[in-house]
């Protein structure tokens, strides 16, 4: 997928209390984007090497977040020289008006948990997937293209690795958010409880990454249905695993294993 470039030179700031992080891109005729990077104290010297390094790549058009009151002097200084400074809150009413064609999507994937906070936050993960899920034959398709899954790393019968592979850099952070969010809520049960049975012999890395796949399986049913969201939905559409069933020797070390102490009962001889 290929995004359009509006702006062929223009700078993002982060900005801190005591540090600002700026960053510029700037694009040739070819589509090739170069990103210079710098660091500049928030006080009146960083500031005006901010603007000189501003100057120094012809860059006049800067985009920064209305962060607290730290925005301010920023603003001042560089609207002194002529920048057009555009705050991301402007920016996300642009967003949020050109989303309005895929209103229809967006009301579906905020019917799950998580997402109904923030616009944004369905706007993101749409921008990612799109609203077709026949381009992913199954919710694991979608899954593995998120980078949510253990990679295959393995040689003849050897697993050398289970590690999730790096695909998904931009909509893997979102639901990673979105995943730590809904543990501090009560209201989903049937997900908090996943990952407290997850997180009991696992890690809690490995349990966080066990909601996103529940969330993006969730998010792939929904929009393949184009039915919202409901908890018993949800359970219904998951697999069921088959029983297991353990041999003695394995009972006893799974009982052995939870704290059980097991001893062995001495039955007397009949006479």
């Amino acid at each position: 997928m290929s995004f359009k470039i509006f702006r062929f030179n223009c700078c993002g700031l982060d900005v801190h209390k005591t540090w600002i992080y700026a960053c510029i891109g700037i694009t040739d005729s070819n589509g090739r984007t170069d990103y210079k990077q710098a660091r500049f104290s928030s006080f009146s010297k960083g500031l005006k090497e901010l603007c000189d390094w501003l100057a120094k790549y012809n860059c006049s058009e800067v985009c920064m977040e209305s962060t607290g009151k730290y925005w301010i002097p920023v603003f001042n200084v560089l609207e002194k020289t002529n920048n057009s400074v555009m705050h991301l809150e402007e920016i996300e009413r642009e967003i949020l008006r050109l989303s309005d064609k895929y209103q229809a999507a967006l009301d579906l994937i905020r019917t799950v948990p998580g997402f109904d906070k923030n616009p944004m936050t369905a706007i993101q993960i749409l921008s990612e997937i799109g609203g077709d899920m026949s381009v992913f034959p199954s919710a694991k398709h979608l899954v593995s293209w998120a980078g949510c899954c253990p990679r295959n790393d393995q040689s003849n019968k050897r697993i050398k690795s289970t590690r999730i592979s790096r695909a998904g850099n931009y909509i893997k952070p979102i639901l990673v958010q979105v995943a730590n969010g809904l543990l501090r809520s009560k209201k989903h049960p049937e997900i908090t409880g996943r990952y407290k049975r997850i997180k009991s012999h696992r890690s809690h890395k490995k349990a966080i990454i066990a909601i996103c796949r529940m969330l993006l399986t969730a998010i792939w049913h929904i929009l393949s249905d184009l039915k919202p969201y409901t908890a018993e939905g949800f359970l219904e559409s998951r697999p069921v695993n088959k029983a297991k069933v353990l041999t003695t020797s394995q009972a006893l070390n799974l009982l052995k294993q939870r704290g059980y102490t097991i001893k062995d009962d001495i039955v007397p001889a009949m006479n």
